[in-house]
């Protein structure tokens, strides 16, 4: 493992970590939001081809509105009009999206510097953060750990811990956007399967509704690999929680493709659903590593998650965190060529 500096963010050092793991395959990670600058993925000829959007300064992760890269949290994805019981209290938290409460606030785990942890003989890193009670309106102080590491099958593992000292919610997730041309292009030719038979509806403003729409016929449908773009659909992109079949880390629940050249990803998530998101809203003016600009459809995301707005609806696997639980989830993404 290397360890660089990567700058400053308000008076504090920013490190990059890279880890190893074979033919040539890396990975950079900041704890500036556990952001994951790079992915280096070798192709047979051994050619190396980086897989994910980035920057090149502290100070542009800071100021990103999109999450590019980074571990979101208290609560990732959205809370409807920024509040939520527990109990018989009324929590309410910040408001970043309209009247919404989006990836934990205006100051979420995305913009925090982390504490870091590199371990010996290992390529992995534990990164810590104790969120103090009443942070971005959310009760409890909350102490997180995220174990990123990689593993010599070209994955990269992330393992979640949360514990709290009053009952709180949590849900956490990496909002990396991938582009397996190398961001060459957009994603719309990317394959793509999701194993989900469900989707969760949601409104205009892309609140859930409650309702549990199937998958089958419509423009939803990923069980068979299709592009992102599909001919017989008007496409809008996608920015919607999937329902997992079978979720845990003994099959995959998502795959992704890039014909043009033949490079892979594959996501296993002990978490019951995924967000597929496509970059809807990049306009160009983004600009990243490599003075590559950042156009509409650019990425794609593949958010493991718990529902989005979990706490307004008892129906939804809860997110809920009480005093001497533990929350633990491991999402792993695996790079390879298919054959």
């Amino acid at each position: 493992m290397e360890i660089m500096s990567f700058g400053s963010h308000e008076g504090q050092n920013v490190s990059l970590f890279r880890m190893q793991g074979r033919n040539g395959f890396s990975i950079e990670v900041l704890n500036l939001g556990i952001a994951v600058r790079t992915v280096m993925v070798p192709d047979q000829k051994g050619n190396l081809t980086d897989v994910v959007l980035g920057f090149d300064a502290p100070e542009t992760y800071a100021q990103d509105s999109s999450y590019i890269g980074v571990v979101c949290g208290r609560y990732a994805n959205r809370i409807a009009n920024a509040s939520f019981r527990l109990g018989n209290h009324e929590y309410k938290v910040s408001a970043n999206s309209g009247k919404h409460c989006l990836h934990g606030g205006f100051q979420g785990f995305n913009r925090k510097i982390w504490d870091a942890h590199p371990e010996p003989g290992q390529e992995a890193v534990l990164f810590t953060y104790l969120s103090p009670d009443g942070e971005e309106g959310f009760p409890g102080n909350l102490k997180v750990s995220v174990r990123v590491s990689v593993t010599d099958r070209n994955e990269i593992v992330f393992d979640y811990t949360a514990e709290t000292d009053k009952v709180t919610v949590v849900n956490l997730t990496n909002h990396s956007y991938f582009n397996l041309s190398g961001a060459k292009e957009n994603i719309a030719n990317h394959l793509v399967w999701i194993n989900a038979s469900y989707i969760t509806e949601t409104n205009s403003e892309l609140i859930p509704t409650g309702k549990i729409l199937p998958v089958a016929g419509t423009e939803f449908d990923f069980k068979k690999p299709v592009k992102i773009k599909r001919d017989k659909f008007s496409f809008k992109g996608y920015d919607t929680n999937f329902i997992l079949d079978e979720p845990g880390l003994s099959k995959p629940s998502a795959i992704i493709i890039n014909p043009s050249n033949s490079l892979a990803l594959e996501m296993k998530t002990t978490e019951p659903a995924v967000q597929l998101y496509t970059a809807n809203h990049f306009d160009g003016s983004q600009v990243g590593k490599r003075n590559t600009r950042y156009s509409q459809y650019w990425g794609v995301c593949l958010e493991a998650q718990h529902y989005p707005d979990s706490p307004n609806h008892p129906d939804f696997p809860s997110t809920v965190l009480k005093p001497g639980d533990v929350y633990k989830q491991t999402t792993i993404y695996r790079f390879y060529q298919v054959q």
